[in-house]
């Protein structure tokens, strides 16, 4: 699953896609759910994707499952992919049908996010928060006509307005997702909440340094008390990044190829008699 508006043209997805399905312990077949709306799709309906609802993963999840019911299903989330995903193996507890789960640069935090995001600094200001503005604009744009359909009192001319994160959240996210406030919305979008409910074995890979999802939004103590979950922080990394090497490659890749094969394993083994 992607990040906030990206999807499987998205190169770090394409990275893992291609070393799984390489593999030599545990070769896989990848599926990648794209947001509603992202990756230059259409909205068929008016719903849009949020940080709350992990229904259309679950509707993904299940397919799969009934279409294939004898393979081992894992699931990998990349940013907002990767707390949806979070979200989602907690509600489902030791009932997921995922095999195991792996969560990268992880928004544990949403609230921890936003003030990070919202503060003024040249990235801030110049790179993430008018690109991500840009992004959802211009989504609205291309699905303008879905969107203004759905009876929900938007006001075109006040989106297309919109100068500020803020006032995109405001004037469009949150209306759209049925939130009256900003606390609201970001509390219930809170993945930490749902570490201590995860019953399949689960990774996450976040970075120190990471930018956009800060260490302080990561439920140290949760962790620590649920025996299937393990938090691997490095000191460098960024957000999605994750390069090493004279010739740059993703770290995380050997990483996630290692997990799934040790994962694909230990399940074999309990299902032989």
């Amino acid at each position: 699953m992607s990040g906030i508006a990206g999807g499987s043209k998205e190169y770090h997805i394409r990275c893992v896609a291609k070393r799984l399905a390489s593999d030599k312990v545990a070769p896989c077949r990848f599926v990648c759910m794209n947001f509603r709306g992202c990756a230059r799709t259409r909205l068929t309906t008016y719903r849009q994707n949020n940080a709350v609802n992990t229904d259309d993963f679950r509707e993904v999840v299940n397919s799969i499952c009934e279409r294939f019911p004898g393979a081992l299903v894992f699931g990998i989330g990349f940013s907002l992919g990767a707390s949806l995903l979070t979200k989602y193996a907690g509600e489902e507890g030791e009932s997921c049908k995922l095999a195991a789960a792996i969560a990268i640069s992880c928004p544990f935090d949403l609230t921890v996010v936003r003030h990070m995001m919202n503060s003024s600094n040249i990235l801030n200001d110049y790179l993430f928060k008018p690109l991500i503005r840009k992004t959802l604009l211009r989504q609205f744009e291309r699905n303008k006509d879905v969107i203004l359909s759905s009876g929900k009192g938007f006001d075109e001319e006040a989106i297309r307005q919109c100068k500020t994160m803020a006032d995109v959240e405001r004037i469009f996210v949150l209306k759209d997702a049925g939130f009256s406030t900003n606390d609201e919305y970001y509390n219930a979008a809170c993945s930490a909440n749902y570490i201590g409910r995860v019953g399949i074995p689960y990774l996450a890979i976040n970075s120190l340094d990471d930018k956009i999802t800060p260490v302080q939004g990561i439920p140290f103590d949760k962790f620590k008390v649920n025996r299937n979950t393990v938090l691997a922080l490095t000191e460098h990394g960024g957000h999605l990044g994750f390069l090493t090497g004279l010739q740059p490659r993703i770290w995380y890749l050997d990483a996630v190829a290692e997990f799934v094969a040790l994962g694909a394993g230990v399940r074999r083994l309990e299902a032989s008699p």
